[in-house]
């Protein structure tokens, strides 16, 4: 499951994960949604401090396509 459909598929606690994203990336609102529509792809340091965050495998998240 990549990134996109990872966090869109949290129901409750999508809200919280998402500021923890931002918060630890140190980006705005408008840069993760960025990320969450696959319109831009995180640098390599943030895809995987993002893949931390979320316990799952930077390359599960973000496949080489």
């Amino acid at each position: 499951m990549d990134f996109s459909d990872y966090i869109k598929s949290l129901p409750n606690e999508r809200f919280e994960v998402q500021n923890k994203i931002k918060k630890e990336c140190g980006v705005c609102s408008q840069t993760l949604i960025r990320w969450v529509n696959g319109t831009v792809r995180p640098t390599a340091d943030k895809r995987k401090i993002i893949a931390n965050i979320l316990g799952r495998d930077e390359l599960e998240l973000f496949p080489i396509k």
